[in-house]
């Protein structure tokens, strides 16, 4: 395996985070880049342009902050370990000495509150110098998995994580000029599913085999294709992107799912364990100016609809652009969801919803806090 090498950058180091008790911990001009549940569905944990915090899902209530950095270019991925202990995420920031944009990951032990893990992703063989868009810890805590391009990390040892593979091993590189973008592993680890924009490659972990290809229609000049990818052990796999169609397969035949209504979904998520599908998008009878503010719950084993949320507007923000849904997490009791949406411009807002009545129960807005 290749050894990895932390290298902490001077205008990187986690500067000291104001207490969670007040509307400052969020400066202004702030905004919510991605967000993940933790597996026992206890903190939200989001990457924000000014750090990483912590919420309880419950409430939406600021539990702490966990690191704040004046200097974070971007940090879209995120994602927890399976024992809920350790936080991942990938920020992109400027180097003053190389004067040139770097990637890191940091795993934070959440327990101790520390930094266990710093790692320059630009020093990983084959680096394409394309923004990490996806991270996944996989179900039994074994790898970390990230793209693009696709690197499966071994992190048995939390400390020291090692590279064990990646996709310029196989033969993907030669089939594609695409590098994957998205990644989703199977609730029991054995798959692990890579999206580029144009396929769908599916690996067995055990081998790091190739064994199945699915095939989308081609992204869009305008379009970055398949941006999304979720797996259910019930037996399907959903996949979408924004202004995509909703993609489904059930997995033991890879046969195509066929849906009543062609929808579009620039978000997929499975409550786990089952065939209940979540994903925001075009739910094929709303007009075009709702078609991103819509998050459907769809049962797709009967392809049945069992609920609608319709996310409002941002209120009275100028120069607003239109609202898009591009987060959703399961809350385990499967009545709640979060979500996490934008306007293009100027806004960024969490909501907790109880799926029954469609209220929201609770939300965080920078919009608002800023104000």
């Amino acid at each position: 395996m290749f050894s990895l090498t932390s290298v902490v950058y001077a205008q990187n180091v986690a500067l000291p985070c104001p207490t969670p008790d007040a509307v400052s911990v969020f400066p202004r001009g702030d905004w919510f880049y991605s967000m993940a549940l933790s597996p026992d569905g206890q903190q939200l944990g989001v990457v924000a342009r000014s750090g990483i915090y912590l919420f309880d899902s419950s409430t939406l209530t600021l539990v702490k902050a966990i690191a704040c950095f004046d200097d974070v270019f971007e940090g879209f991925a995120i994602a927890w370990s399976p024992n809920s202990r350790y936080l991942a995420h990938v920020q992109k920031h400027y180097d003053s000495s190389t004067e040139a944009y770097a990637y890191n990951l940091n795993i934070w032990d959440i327990e101790r509150q520390n930094r266990v893990t710093l790692v320059d992703i630009t020093n990983l063989p084959d680096w394409a110098s394309c923004s990490i868009e996806t991270l996944s810890w996989s179900p039994n805590g074994d790898y970390l998995a990230m793209s693009c391009p696709m690197y499966i990390l071994s992190v048995s040892d939390i400390a020291r994580p090692e590279l064990a593979f990646t996709s310029r091993q196989t033969a993907l590189s030669n089939q594609s000029s695409i590098l994957p973008n998205t990644l989703s592993w199977s609730e029991e680890a054995e798959y692990l599913a890579a999206a580029n924009g144009e396929e769908i490659f599916i690996w067995n972990t055990q081998t790091w085999g190739d064994e199945h290809n699915l095939h989308l229609e081609p992204a869009s000049s305008i379009s970055p294709g398949t941006t999304t990818l979720s797996w259910t052990s019930a037996g399907y796999l959903a996949a979408g992107g924004y202004d995509q169609p909703l993609y489904l397969w059930e997995t033991q035949s890879w046969s195509v799912v066929e849906l009543y209504t062609p929808y579009q979904a620039n978000v997929v998520q499975f409550l786990p364990a089952t065939s209940v599908l979540a994903f925001a998008g075009d739910p094929g009878d709303y007009s075009r100016e709702w078609r991103n503010r819509v998050i459907t719950i769809l049962d797709v084993s009967t392809n049945q609809v069992l609920q609608q949320l319709v996310v409002p507007d941002i209120p009275n923000v100028e120069g607003a652009r239109g609202t898009y849904v591009n987060g959703i997490e399961w809350l385990p009791d499967g009545r709640h969801l979060l979500s996490l949406q934008t306007e293009e411009t100027v806004a960024s807002i969490i909501s907790l919803w109880d799926i029954e009545t469609g209220e929201i129960l609770a939300e965080i807005s920078l919009s608002a806090l800023n104000s």
